[in-house]
Order: structure tokens, then sequence, then C-alpha cells
């Protein structure tokens, strides 16, 4: 009890953000997600309304609302698709609230409600809507571009593909083959109405150690080379939920550093927001309470506290990830989960070459 599970049942679980197995002590003053004789169950549900699916008893299906800022909503297509086969679909038509300058837009999300620990990423999790209400907050202030594809490290069920097509900005959303990345296929799908914007998923597996697997790969398996054109351009990349466990956080940081450090040909300027809910767990060991996948992350990264005016830098230097905590002073925009600040944490990170004491923290 205490950690998030073994690498082996973890590493399938892209954008879970559990805190560890049923049996860890959340009655006892900490924070995790609650646990049944079924399995795990993510806080989400008790905040946004689900119905189950009768052809399909294990999964469910919600309505999650967004506010859309009027920008992005007016220009959200009312054409038919004339690319596809079969008659033509019509978009829907975006209403927007004069008062507000929003638009009022529903996402279809089928979701699973309880899972164990390895399949977590077939939930809903806080972590996705704390970074959708960033994303949607910042496609005003120039971060996002419609000719720079978004990419998503472990995007669970699709949510936040579906928030990026909704504002018209082409997506990469990754994770690791199997039931979750077809779950967030079917999502993206289901809600192409949205938009005409081309968002793709496509598989990632951190924990996979050949070569053809890794991001820094001249073709990764699976991808066609488009997709490889689409990761060159790319200048933001985005994870949530996906630091619970140790071994996962590890082979995370080492696909961000292949992001954040890519050939010199490519972006130099790349940045990751990465939206975590720090998961602690009482361990009756050493009778404390304790967060792993939290610590494991701090240590893959250095803040500017943390920076030592002194150092150096070189060549030969590793690269290291500087980390900022961002405030969580943006609207609200996902409607229907409670944004628990002293629990959510979106961190923004970008590339740095100085050893600092992330060396001595990782001893």
């Amino acid at each position: 009890a205490g950690t998030a599970g073994s690498a082996g049942t973890a590493g399938s679980a892209g954008s879970a953000g559990t805190a560890g197995s049923a049996g860890t002590a959340s009655s006892a003053g900490t924070a995790g997600p609650d646990t049944t004789a079924e399995g795990i169950v993510s806080e989400v549900h008790w905040d946004t309304p689900s119905e189950a699916l009768a052809e399909e008893p294990e999964l469910c299906v919600a309505r999650v609302r967004l506010r859309v800022p009027s920008r992005e909503a007016t220009a959200l297509p009312e054409t038919p698709d004339s690319d596809e086969e079969g008659p033509p679909r019509r978009r829907k038509r975006t209403r927007v609230d004069q008062s507000s300058g929003e638009a009022m837009v529903a996402a279809t999300v089928v979701h699973q409600s309880t899972t164990d620990l390895s399949l977590v990423g077939l939930q809903l999790w806080r972590g996705c809507f704390l970074l959708a209400d960033f994303l949607l907050d910042q496609s005003q202030r120039g971060l996002l571009s419609r000719d720079a594809p978004v990419l998503e490290f472990g995007c669970g069920v699709g949510f936040l593909g579906v928030v990026m097509a909704t504002l018209g900005v082409p997506g990469l959303v990754t994770d690791k083959p199997g039931s979750i990345l077809s779950l967030a296929e079917r999502n993206l799908e289901t809600n192409r109405h949205l938009s005409d914007s081309r968002v793709k998923v496509l598989p990632l597996d951190w924990m996979d150690p050949s070569p053809d697997a890794s991001l820094a790969a001249e073709h990764i398996s699976g991808w066609e080379a488009q997709d490889m054109d689409y990761l060159r351009r790319s200048k933001v990349a985005v994870c949530a939920d996906c630091v619970y466990d140790e071994a996962l956080t590890d082979a995370l940081f080492d696909v961000i550093r292949a992001y954040l450090h890519p050939p010199a040909a490519h972006h130099q300027d790349r940045v990751v927001f990465l939206a975590l809910e720090k998961r602690y767990n009482f361990e009756l060991a050493h009778l404390s309470v304790v967060a792993h996948g939290y610590r494991a992350f701090l240590c893959h990264i250095t803040t500017e506290r943390e920076m030592s005016p002194s150092s150096g830098s070189g060549a030969s230097s590793p690269p290291l990830i500087r980390g900022e905590l961002l405030h969580l002073d943006f609207p609200q925009r996902v409607l229907d989960y409670t944004r628990e600040t002293h629990l959510l944490e979106l961190w923004k990170l970008t590339p740095m070459r100085s050893p600092t004491r992330v060396a001595q923290k990782l001893k």
C-alpha cells in the first residue's frame, strides 16, 4: 500500500490520476479516489452525471458542458462534410451568449465508471478538466495555433482531444495501444460534429524499450509520415493525470525530455503543460502520509528556487527540465467538476541545460 501499483500494470493507464490500488487508506485523512469492491472510482463521477449504456453495461456516457470563447465558437464549421464516404453530416449550429460572449458546447464522452488500476485511463479525471480550462483560456491569448499541432501524452478517453477539436486546433493525442486508445478514437469520432479540426489518435507506449517506440525515433511504429511531420511542427504538448506511479512517471519524463530537446533542426522553444492531482496515501510502514508519484515528479524538474546562480552550462550537461507552477486563476469553463485547488496543480515545463540540485535529488 502506498504506491500506485507495479510498472507493468500502470503502464497502460496513460491518463489516469489514481492514488493507488484498493486498500489505500483514504479514510485516514488522505486524498485519493474512492475504492469499491469492484475497483477504483474517480471523484469526477460524483460531479459529472453519467448514464449507463444498455448495450455495453461496463460503459457509461457523460455530457460534459464547456463554455467556449466566442471567437472560437463562431468559427465552428456549419458546412457538410465533403471528404468522407456516405451521406454528409451537417455540423450543429453553435449559439453564442451575447452577454458573456461565450458558447455552451456539450461534449459526449463515453467512459468507464469503475476499473482496476491497470485501466484507470478508461475513466475521467479532474486533471484533464483543469487542463481543458487552461486550453480554453489560452485559446484567446495566442498560445495555440491552427498551424502547429498540440501533442498529448496519455490521452485516456480523449477528452482533451475533443477540446482541441472544438477550438479548431490540430492535435496528436497518444496513449498505450489497447482498449484506452480505442475508446479515445471512439470519443473523437462521436464529437466530430464540433469541428473539422484534424485531431488524430496515435499509439505511444512510454514503457516500450523498442527503438521505434521512442519519440526520438525517425519513424515511430504505427505513425504515418504525415504524423511525423506534425510532430516536428509541434511546439506545445500537454499531459494530464499521468503522475501517480514512480516507474510510470520516470518513463513519462523520458518522453518529455525527448520532446523538449529535439534535434537541432526542429523547434527549440517547445513547452509542456502538465496537470496533476496530488495523491496522498497513508504508508503503514513509516506511519506517514506520502505521495509517491508526486515525489517522483519533483525529482525530474528544477524550479526557480532550486536554481543556483553559479551553475554553469555546457554541451556535456544532461538535458534538464525547468518546472514553473502556474496559478489556477483562469476561469473554469468545464462546468461539471469541482476544482480542488489544494490538490490540483498545473506546471509549465521548459528545457534547460544546467547542472543543478536535480542530480542531488535523484541520488
